[in-house]
């Protein structure tokens, strides 16, 4: 069986990026911007690390994951003032699962 792959993309359902980078909100305007060589950790449900990855220019990790439950976070986000919690992920069999991380840059 292949392994299924947690991909974190950059596209609006988000993955690794940091906001606000702008201190003037504006409704319909994204106001954050892909993190490269964000460190993407992936989690047991013990608490036990998987895997890792760093991402690209565009944002983007992808990590391979058998079916299960997950947590996922970062260990380390350019440019960020704070390391986001770990967010809960479930990994279907064959299935691509989207993780959404935003970093928090402090900009206000």
């Amino acid at each position: 069986m292949r392994p299924t792959i947690f991909r974190v993309i950059r596209v609006s359902r988000v993955p690794v990026r940091r906001g606000p980078i702008k201190p003037v909100q504006v409704d319909s305007v994204d106001n954050t911007a892909p993190v490269s060589n964000a460190g993407v950790v992936v989690f047991s449900s013990l608490g036990t690390p998987l895997g890792q990855a760093f991402t690209d220019t565009t944002g983007d990790a992808k990590i391979p994951a058998s079916p299960g439950i997950y947590q996922v976070g970062v260990s380390s986000c350019p440019g960020s003032q704070s390391i986001p919690d770990p967010v809960s992920a479930e990994v279907l069999p064959g299935t691509f699962t989207v993780v959404s991380i935003l970093c928090d840059t402090g900009i206000r």
